[in-house]
């Protein structure tokens, strides 16, 4: 079952600054009936909630066991701040999965995601969507759209091929940062 605010709120403290969370003292699940008081889980108590974590794509996220479950701090941390469950994803905006403070989160769409991507590891010509046909020595451009790859055209110079897709970047609502050098 998905915590609540509450819940979450009673069992860590948010730094929307950093994005660290931390456990609170809480509750055991059981009273000790010896003394007549609720027993409290202090083991916990003041240190970081999670840890890091590796995606199938390679991206390194923090994750916090809650409720009986594994859950994405990032989806926490928007919880703890907006009192809702995002509808759909979260996006680092700065592509770092681990920096989970507030202003680095967005609720974005599967696409609005994909618009904020870094650069691929194979990129050669440092700017995404430009490559060199070395058999008509020529440039080209590209995006993609809706899953669709759009070929922008060929061009002489890599910087009129860099002009074309930076365009079409805009006019798409790509992320500013898409495309950077930056790490997983």
């Amino acid at each position: 079952m998905k915590p609540t605010q509450e819940t979450l709120k009673e069992s860590l403290i948010y730094d929307e600054a950093t994005g660290a969370m931390t456990w609170l003292e809480r509750p055991r699940c059981h009273f000790n009936t010896d003394r007549g008081h609720k027993r409290t889980n202090s083991q916990f108590s003041g240190k970081e909630a999670g840890g890091v974590y590796s995606a199938h794509c390679g991206k390194r996220y923090k994750r916090v066991w809650l409720s009986g479950a594994f859950w994405q701090a990032h989806r926490l941390a928007w919880l703890y701040m907006t009192g809702e469950w995002p509808k759909n994803q979260i996006d680092h905006i700065d592509g770092n999965g681990i920096n989970n403070a507030i202003a680095n989160l967005r609720e974005a769409t599967r696409l609005d995601n994909g618009r904020n991507q870094k650069k691929h590891i194979t990129n050669t010509s440092g700017t995404s969507g430009v490559s060199f046909d070395k058999s008509k020595s020529i440039w080209r451009a590209y995006i993609g759209n809706n899953g669709v790859q759009l070929f922008l055209g060929q061009f002489k110079t890599k910087e009129d091929a860099i002009k074309a897709r930076k365009a079409k970047e805009i006019e798409l609502s790509y992320h500013s940062n898409h495309g950077d050098d930056r790490p997983l």
